[in-house]
């Protein structure tokens, strides 16, 4: 996973994300790349807006309507490529979901010379 973006005005945007895959023998290879495209918006929500809080040992957030996601306008160009293999294919389920994150630390780390170590990363340095 390698993460585009860019820095303006203390605005961090991502701009591309480009994935290369392993699954096996791609029985389907269109479902595969929707597959990580769609992950790669949840993965990005959870980089940059997923944060729950607790007041007395419960969940403060209810549900959908007080937890924020990823708009259309925020997804950035996806480019993924499908390894070639002759191993049995695989599942692809949330692979995405482990490598968001910290590619777009590093990115950020690249745009702007500092370190962020916490989740939700800030969308706004």
């Amino acid at each position: 996973m390698v993460i585009e973006l860019s820095v303006r005005q203390g605005t961090v945007r991502v701009r591309r994300a480009v994935c290369g895959i392993d699954a096996g023998r791609a029985v389907n290879p269109g479902l595969i790349k929707a597959n990580v495209e769609g992950g790669i918006g949840f993965a990005l929500t959870n980089t940059f807006k997923s944060k729950l809080t607790f007041s007395k040992g419960a969940v403060q957030k209810s549900s959908f309507h007080d937890y924020p996601l990823l708009q259309l306008a925020e997804m950035p160009r996806v480019e993924v490529t499908l390894l070639e293999s002759d191993r049995p294919p695989q599942g692809v389920g949330e692979v995405v979901l482990g490598p968001t994150a910290p590619a777009v630390a590093v990115a950020m780390f690249q745009a702007t010379g500092r370190r962020f170590r916490l989740m939700p990363l800030p969308q706004t340095v």
